[in-house]
């Protein structure tokens, strides 16, 4: 994983929010040799509309007590996936049915570039 210092540092801050708030199956996807979108992907899936929503609230309201605000927000209202924009880190919250049929890591997988959180927060 080659994810800069500093972008790697603000995706564990969102992921270890993220997994407070029992948000299931957290990975970093690394694409900051693929794409200039961002450095990374923040994955996450959601067992309902509510968590979902609830899981981007928690984003917000976190990080917001840390000074950092996401640039945008879609997908919020239908809460089936929702994209924060973190500048450096775009967090992915689906729902699980959504992801699953999406399937993000299938298509950004390149061997070395996923981290799984469950098992390093």
């Amino acid at each position: 994983m080659n994810v800069n210092k500093q972008s790697r540092a603000l995706a564990d801050q969102l992921a270890a929010i993220l997994d407070e708030r029992k948000g299931q199956d957290i990975v970093l996807i690394d694409i900051e040799k693929y794409s200039i979108v961002a450095d990374g992907f923040l994955l996450v899936s959601g067992r309902n509309t509510p968590q979902v929503q609830a899981l981007a609230d928690a984003l917000d309201e976190k990080m917001a007590e840390k000074g950092v605000f996401a640039r945008s927000t879609e997908g919020y209202a239908t809460a089936r996936w929702v994209i924060k924009d973190f500048g450096d880190i775009l967090v992915h919250i689906f729902h699980s049915e959504d992801r699953a049929f999406y399937n993000l890591e299938r298509l950004w997988d390149k061997g070395d570039n996923m981290t799984r959180y469950e098992t390093e927060i």
